[in-house]
């Protein structure tokens, strides 16, 4: 009977690892930078781009810019960071001068894959991964090969939108079905002033805020706004009735 007993508890035990071992880990959230252009995950980090191999290319109106390019293909994310606390106003004049994330000067660590960002300084603050671009180059834009590109993705162009040609360009909108999705796209000539404009490759960009595609992210994202809020109205406050 005993032997009994532990073979049923052991079979027990295994049947639990099996069943629940598997929910706890497909709970974990991927944070892999997707590669196809009308995809997007929301729950990247600074941490999850640098892991695939992004890395710091430009710093625009002080907008930290991560690129990662392979091939002639380029995907660029920009990458915000908030260490600000929100919880005390009287907390927050303590840390006046300390409101910024940490940035290193080029000559400081150079092999920092973070750079411009200190990961230790930064990690537990909020990281706002909320831009994408996606680009390639070509050599003149083809009507059939941008519509096989899209097509071919399962994704469909808003007639609507088009207003591209193949001597100047321009631009459209390409509606995803199967994350319901929009995405901006722009075809137009390289931005460089060292070539003449017939010799200019052309680029094709496609550009996309990263939604809020879960309702955990979207509750988060709605009290932290109520938190700045709040925070704002109370600062103001405050220095009205220092005047």
């Amino acid at each position: 009977m005993q032997r009994l007993l532990i073979i049923f508890l052991t079979i027990s035990f295994l049947i639990n690892v099996l069943f629940i071992f598997p929910k706890i880990f497909s709970s974990q959230k991927d944070q892999t930078p997707y590669w196809e252009p009308f995809e997007l995950n929301p729950n990247l980090t600074l941490a999850s781009i640098v892991k695939d191999g992004y890395r710091f290319g430009a710093m625009p109106c002080g907008q930290v810019q991560f690129f990662k390019t392979v091939a002639d293909t380029t995907i660029q994310y920009e990458v915000g960071i908030d260490c600000k606390n929100y919880s005390s106003i009287t907390k927050w004049i303590s840390e006046f001068f300390n409101l910024e994330p940490e940035r290193l000067d080029e000559d400081q660590d150079p092999q920092n894959p973070y750079y411009p960002f200190n990961f230790e300084v930064v990690k537990d603050c909020y990281q706002g991964i909320n831009w994408r671009v996606y680009q390639f180059k070509m050599q003149k834009p083809n009507r059939k090969e941008i519509r096989r590109f899209i097509y071919n993705r399962n994704c469909r162009i808003v007639s609507e939108t088009e207003n591209w040609d193949l001597k100047d360009g321009g631009s459209f909108v390409v509606y995803n079905p199967k994350n319901a999705l929009y995405f901006v796209c722009h075809i137009a000539r390289e931005d460089s002033h060292m070539r003449e404009d017939d010799t200019k490759e052309w680029v094709f960009k496609i550009i996309s805020t990263i939604p809020y595609l879960d309702s955990e992210k979207m509750e988060f994202e709605a009290e932290r706004r109520k938190t700045i809020d709040a925070f704002n109205e109370e600062k103001a406050i405050e220095f009205l009735m220092d005047e």
